[in-house]
């Protein structure tokens, strides 16, 4: 049972990150985590015993603000005055507070028992995963593109279509379950776990016995009540209405069904029904229910829709019931519009965060007008609400980027004030999902007069809530949520400075508990600069804000009870970055060799308990990246960056202090997202300048590669630890998993400087240009059955390092930020072809002579040439590898006219991996 325990609490982590609301519930699994094995031990005792009264004991529960009621004005008149002397509360939602422990027994009931309960669900159990199911989103989102997708077949092939939208009202709220006559005999129960949530489940409703979640609806059955914050209560909601789906799909037979919990969603083809009548759903809903025999009983009154499933009633949210009906002959513009606005939606998140008025739009954002009739006129202006989705995008993209950039003081000037505007009145409860990004985002600028005016403002309005029964309790929990969304913004820093930070603006803050979420990992990660820093060990003065890259009296030693104890999927590039940092902290410098990456490659598959994978591999100085022995396609398509390296820049970032300025890093994203614009035509390599990316960007590249399934080459700028200078160079290549883009990334240590630059450099501050001097070849890739090699600028010029690659890659990237273009053209236009492959090289724009060359006729040889232009932007074309190996396999007398490209140079041997 203790494996079980083990596997439980993991599962339980998982859920608990990803979810917004149980803030309580990450501090209270915290402090388990603390007293992790004591605890486990415990609770198998308590359950060896069938006793668990104390943890029974325990259980309460807390308030929620679901919806706060109308402002009292008539529909002709709009007021924005957003402050109010009280906010009546419309509706709250319940959720258990209760031990973690009695979780975690919900949590191995969800794996023994609920797993095969709800087993024909879209969340479907993963066994060997941290996670319990996979995402209900993904399948919501899943069955609601397929059910569009349907419709719009189904009308492209002349039939009428009906899409049926149903949702129920208050679901939660209206399940008996008795876990003694509800669940299948046959489903074996090995520790009595069906009696444990009995008892949880009794004690939960007798605390909640007097609770009226909705001020409208008159009567509550409080046993009907499913402990919303435990796992298991979704596996039951889904179960319950099991006969439902059974009975729609083998007897209503619709097109198309899908229901994501409590949703509902039907796609039907050449129904009647009366359209004259009323109430036209109703109508449907008759035409529908009586065409043959159901289990499932539809009661339709007064517009209001009823049904019975096994034994339980429920009704459906009138509001929210929406029904849809396209003539085969007429337009269904309105599917096609939500379908592209959808795509665009989806599209969105794989994007890096590029507005730059992006601090100038949180308030447009945040509100969508709402028109009846024409738009743009007074008359048919009909209300004003929050949009949540643009919303919760601007502050991720805020937050990303505040966390990664340095900015002047009007930025945030503006958007403070935009920020004061949306987080107002009665919008502060209406969006207090959104507390935690916004003191996030508060605590990264450091304005400390602002965080406390927020603060101030954020109390004054929970304490004006008000409900007909529980205001006092309604009044605390808000509270509660509100404290601890403090807390979790704070464990991004070190200990000293956020006691500095309580002390000074009085908050009602817990330091210990700030503690616990920072040492259980429980906050958001992904703001932080360096990953896998936070699993080390002695981390509670670490800053996981910071950009500096020299650790000075850090031990990279990472705590395996941390990894153990991880609920998240640790990425093959966070391991690979994080092994870059220990080296060159600890002055191991140069590529990635053969055992570094074994040893990446042991802590993917075992941290990740994934088992034996198919992982790049280093064998001859051959990076073999994936598995692909064979092109797996004709032509690559390659990306050139035009981009202007400032030498401000340079000396900046070569002086250990890099310019991280906002302007920069944009021109860098707007960049990468435009290779993303015409789907169609997605580049395989987007090539970057020497010296052109920050390492505090590095995360954020990759991220965008891993998620675009893009390889992305490109120069870090200087690096500087102590006195210690170093040149780097940067390949990130995405390899697949079972399905899921993983992404290879390798640091190459610069083995020959130009003399101006190793100069300029050593002449500030005694510092020392470190360059590998045990590299005596350039590192070879091969990727997706090509073969590439990449080279840094002055190394150009050695050819001894040019000559080693004749025969074995297909094209060649040198990185520059090069004065010299004449020399390095002559380097360039011969080496093409004594080599003979192409090179891709790409300098700084106002130098320029950034292009893609290939061994052929000089006035055929460039592919794509660039030079100069104010604006950043990139050019892509395709590289035809497929038919460059094919000639370089013949053999060619001379005398024959118009061939692709140039007689191969003597003693020229193709590498028989190339040959296949």
């Amino acid at each position: 049972m203790k494996e079980e325990l083990f596997y439980a609490f993991k599962k339980l982590k998982a859920y608990l990150l990803h979810d917004k609301t149980l803030l309580a519930e990450k501090i209270a699994l915290a402090e388990f985590e603390e007293n992790f094995s004591s605890n486990i031990e415990e609770l198998e005792r308590a359950l060896k015993s069938s006793n668990i009264q104390k943890y029974l004991e325990a259980i309460t529960y807390t308030l929620n603000v679901k919806k706060l009621g109308p402002k009292q004005l008539e529909k002709n008149i709009y007021l924005n005055n957003l402050v109010q002397d009280k906010y009546d509360v419309e509706s709250y939602n319940v959720f258990i507070k209760a031990p973690i422990q009695i979780h975690l027994i919900s949590m191995l009931w969800s794996m023994n028992i609920g797993e095969q309960l709800d087993r024909e669900k879209e969340n479907q159990f993963v066994k060997e995963s941290y996670k319990l199911f996979q995402p209900y989103y993904g399948a919501y989102y899943s069955y609601r593109d397929d059910a569009i997708s349907m419709a719009l077949t189904l009308h492209k092939q002349k039939l009428n279509v009906s899409v049926v939208n149903l949702d129920i009202q208050e679901f939660y709220y209206h399940i008996a379950f008795d876990f003694a006559k509800d669940i299948p005999k046959d489903i074996e129960d090995k520790y009595n776990l069906n009696t444990f949530m009995q008892q949880i489940h009794q004690k939960f409703h007798q605390v909640v016995e007097k609770l009226h979640p909705n001020s409208a609806v008159k009567n509550y059955d409080t046993k009907k009540f499913l402990p919303i914050g435990l796992v298991s209560s979704a596996i039951i909601a889904n179960y319950v209405l099991k006969e439902l789906d059974k009975d729609i799909v083998e007897n209503l037979q619709p097109e198309y069904y899908g229901r994501y919990v409590d949703d509902m969603l039907f796609v039907f083809s050449n129904k009647k029904f009366d359209a004259k009548v009323k109430d036209i759903v109703c109508s449907f809903f008759k035409c529908l229910f009586s065409e043959c025999f159901f289990k499932t009983r539809f009661v339709c009154r007064n517009g209001r829709i009823w049904f019975k499933t096994d034994n339980r009633i429920f009704q459906l949210k009138q509001e929210k019931l929406k029904f849809f009906q396209f003539n085969k002959d007429d337009s269904i513009a309105i599917l096609k519009k939500f379908k592209t606005q959808i795509d665009e939606d989806s599209s969105f998140f794989k994007f890096l965060p590029n507005k730059k008025d992006l601090f100038e739009t949180l308030e447009s954002a945040a509100n969508k007008i709402c028109y009846e009739g024409s738009e743009h006129t007074f008359i048919s202006l009909d209300n004003l609400t929050k949009d949540k989705l643009a919303i919760s995008r601007n502050l991720v993209d805020v937050v990303s980027i505040v966390s990664s950039a340095k900015f002047e003081n009007n930025y945030f000037n503006n958007y403070n004030k935009q920020l004061l505007h949306v987080f107002y009145g009665r919008n502060i409860i209406e969006l207090q999902i959104f507390w935690q990004r916004v003191f996030e985002y508060l605590y990264i600028i450091e304005n400390k007069e602002l965080f406390k005016d927020v603060v101030k403002f954020f109390l004054e309005a929970i304490k004006e809530l008000k409900y007909t029964q529980q205001t006092e309790k309604l009044v605390a929990d808000t509270k509660e949520y509100f404290l601890n969304s403090i807390k979790f913004a704070l464990a991004l820093d070190a200990e000293e400075k956020v006691k500095k930070l309580i002390d000074e603006l009085e908050l009602e803050i817990s330091l210990e508990d700030v503690k616990k979420i920072k040492e259980a990992n429980v906050f958001t990660q992904s703001n932080m600069s360096f990953p896998l820093i936070n699993f080390c060990e002695n981390t509670k003065n670490i800053d996981f804000l910071t950009h500096n890259i020299d650790f000075k009296d850090f031990e990279f030693c990472i705590d395996y009870n941390k990894i153990k104890r991880s609920a998240r999927f640790i990425h093959y590039h966070e391991i690979a970055f994080f092994y870059f940092l220990e080296r060159i902290n600890a002055e191991i410098f140069g590529s990635f060799d053969e055992e570094i990456l074994e040893k990446i490659n042991k802590d993917f598959e075992q941290w990740n308990h994934l088992g034996k994978q198919q992982l790049p591999l280093k064998k001859d100085n051959i990076f073999e990246i994936d598995a692909q022995e064979k092109l797996e396609k004709n032509k690559l398509k390659i990306a050139i960056v035009s981009i202007k390296i400032n030498i401000e820049d340079i000396e900046s970032s070569s002086q250990g202090k890099p310019n991280l300025e906002f302007k920069r890093v944009l021109n860098i994203f707007n960049t990468l997202n435009d290779a993303l614009k015409d789907k169609n035509n997605i580049p395989d390599i987007i090539v970057f300048p020497e010296v052109s990316i920050s390492y505090a960007w590095i995360h954020l590249v990759a991220r965008f590669a891993k998620k675009n399934n893009i390889g992305v080459v490109f120069g870090v700028e200087h690096i500087v630890i102590g006195k210690k200078v170093f040149n780097y160079s940067c390949v990130m290549l995405p390899f697949d998993i079972d399905n899921h883009t993983s992404l290879f990334v390798n640091f190459d240590l610069k083995r020959h400087y130009a003399p101006v630059e190793k100069k300029e450099i050593e002449a500030f501050n005694n510092q020392k240009i470190y360059q590998n001097i045990n590299k005596t070849t350039t590192q070879l890739y091969r990727w997706r059955g090509a073969v590439f090699s990449t080279i840094n600028c002055f190394e150009l010029t050695d050819i001894s390092l040019r000559m080693k690659l004749k025969g074995k890659i297909d094209f060649l990237i040198a990185i520059e930020y090069n004065r010299d273009t004449n020399y390095f053209s002559n380097i360039i236009e011969s080496s093409t072809r004594d080599i003979h492959c192409y090179i891709v090289q790409v300098n700084t724009s106002d130098y320029g002579d950034s292009r893609i060359i290939q061994p052929t006729k000089t006035e055929k040889k460039d592919i794509v040439k660039l030079k100069g232009g104010e604006n950043v932007y990139l050019v892509m074309h395709s590289i035809d590898i497929q038919k460059l190996r094919d000639f370089q396999k013949r053999e060619y007398c001379g005398t024959e006219k118009n061939l692709p490209f140039k007689l191969l140079p003597p003693n020229f041997i193709m590498d028989e991996s190339r040959k296949k």
